[in-house]
């Protein structure tokens, strides 16, 4: 490292994230978040920068009692965070596994695409779709609607404004 600044302006998502020690995220002249590229990526300050850096599933909820309920399927998440009310839940694809016992969603395969490294999946939850990226290697047998159970292992739970989030990470 030869200790000097570098200011480099890209519009280029994968490039800003390989490159840099620390991001800065705009949007319309603002800031959105600053931080190193791995904070960016998992604790994004709003939905914006959640989507900008990377793919991501957004599903709206109700948050009450410690629990998310998606609005279009019913079905429930468990969640210790602060937020109450109408919330965006946003998911990225990596953070979402197929499991054999019961998972945190059930849903059905519509499509499985093979891309060499991983399969990408397209996932009916019942009225909203998601998407999840699989190893080959543990989805070979699955096929086009036959229904799954996912496992949720990350998640940031948005306010329906997207202009605050907090992280959960499942263990």
């Amino acid at each position: 490292q030869l200790g000097i600044t570098v200011v480099y302006v890209t519009h280029d998502q994968m490039e800003a994230m390989t490159m840099s020690d620390r991001v800065i995220v705009i949007n319309k002249g603002i800031i959105q978040q600053i931080g190193p590229p791995t904070e960016i990526y998992r604790h994004p300050a709003n939905q914006f920068v959640a989507d900008f850096v990377g793919k991501i599933n957004f599903l709206e909820a109700v948050s009450k009692d410690k629990v998310l309920t998606l609005k279009k399927s019913g079905q429930q998440l468990p969640y210790e965070g602060p937020l109450e009310g109408d919330v965006v839940v946003g998911i990225r694809p990596e953070n979402l596994r197929f499991v054999s016992i019961k998972g945190d969603f059930t849903g059905t395969l519509f499509s499985k695409f093979y891309l060499g490294d991983v399969n990408d999946c397209r996932i009916d939850l019942g009225g909203e779709q998601i998407r999840v990226i699989a190893e080959p290697s543990s989805f070979d047998t699955c096929k086009v609607g036959d229904t799954y159970q996912l496992r949720v292992e990350e998640f940031t739970v948005f306010e329906d404004s997207g202009d605050d989030s907090h992280t959960k990470i499942l263990t």
